[in-house]
């Protein structure tokens, strides 16, 4: 074989593994809330470019791709490299807009623009209003707030702390009670029980309001609740339960739901809400019921101006300034 025929033949041969290692088109479509095309919005692509056989073992080597979409709102990306791979779309003025795992289809060898070897993904950018100082914390990430069984307790919202006499706080704007009932034990000596966290209210006019929210994992914007509370809709009492029979172990927690609050409610003589406090929880209530006094731990954000229902965060500019690492809050 001479030197022109066996270079060809090394040349056909590193282009067909480029090509069988080649996952097909990406296209991202980007918008705003409207519908409309973002021009110029940066697109993030990250993945792990595979390890070739017979080159080794492990993972691969991270790698990021950054692009812009054209006048059109689209940017197109061809001859992908990986299988699994993240995307993040951003534009100044806008939130960030994360895919979550996207995976593209099996490699292709000859047909990179085949419509079966394609996926189109669409942002949904969120636009940056009006966002303001709160007070915003993670309260008990650190260690748990410590709840006593079947002893209501109340949480100061403002102060980020129990009431007197487990507390600091001052004003209850949650109460929270732990009711555990055991009936007995399964085959693998777990306790058989039904288990209750109550939130209620210490004002007439005061409430909770359960909403759908991206889960963390999931596509959409770091922006996860709606900017605004509901003026309405406010319930006086919600319950989280937990449960064990000789079927397993049960919650009605959800990964998909936020909630708004509305507290240091005032009402007139007909019962209607003339001032309030509004604000938001960022996900289910998390608690090791299991143990006594149990441990709490919630992401919630308030406005301290008295009927204001905006609830758009500005990171920059929380409220509570002496808030340890694990209590600090990022996302708007």
């Amino acid at each position: 074989m001479n030197k022109t025929r066996r270079l060809l033949l090394i040349a056909v041969s590193a282009w067909i593994t480029w090509r069988a290692n080649t996952y097909g088109t990406l296209q991202v479509v980007v918008q705003d809330e409207r519908g409309g095309p973002v021009a110029e919005a940066e697109v993030h692509v990250g993945f792990i470019k595979p390890i070739p056989q017979g080159m080794g073992w492990g993972g691969g080597h991270e790698i990021k791709w950054q692009y812009l979409t054209e006048t059109n709102g689209i940017c197109t990306i061809r001859n992908m490299v990986s299988h699994e791979l993240g995307i993040a779309v951003w534009k100044p003025s806008f939130y960030w807009w994360h895919s979550g795992r996207v995976s593209l289809p099996s490699p292709v060898q000859f047909s990179d623009d085949s419509a079966a070897n394609q996926i189109c993904l669409t942002a949904i950018l969120v636009r940056v209003v009006n966002p303001i100082p709160l007070y915003a914390r993670r309260a008990g990430w650190q260690n748990g707030l410590l709840l006593p069984r079947e002893q209501p307790a109340g949480f100061d919202l403002i102060a980020g702390d129990w009431v007197e006499p487990h507390g600091t706080g001052k004003v209850a704007d949650l109460v929270f009670e732990l009711r555990r009932t055991v009936f007995g034990k399964d085959g693998r000596g777990h306790d058989l029980h039904e288990t209750e966290l109550r939130v209620t209210f210490a004002n007439p006019g005061d409430g909770i309001l359960a909403v759908p929210m991206r889960p963390l994992a999931a596509a959409g914007s770091e922006l996860r609740l709606p900017r605004e509370a509901p003026e309405n809709g406010y319930e006086s009492e919600w319950v989280q339960r937990w449960w064990r029979d000789e079927r397993g172990s049960h919650s009605n927690l959800r990964n998909d739901r936020g909630y708004f609050l509305r507290v240091r409610s005032q009402v007139d003589s007909q019962g209607a809400v003339t001032n309030a406090l509004y604000g938001k929880i960022q996900g289910d209530i998390e608690c090791i019921y299991w143990e006594d006094p149990a441990r709490l731990s919630f992401t919630y954000y308030l406005n301290p101006t008295p009927n204001d229902r905006n609830l758009e965060f500005d990171p920059k500019r929380n409220l509570f300034t002496n808030l340890k690492p694990a209590e600090r809050v990022f996302a708007p």
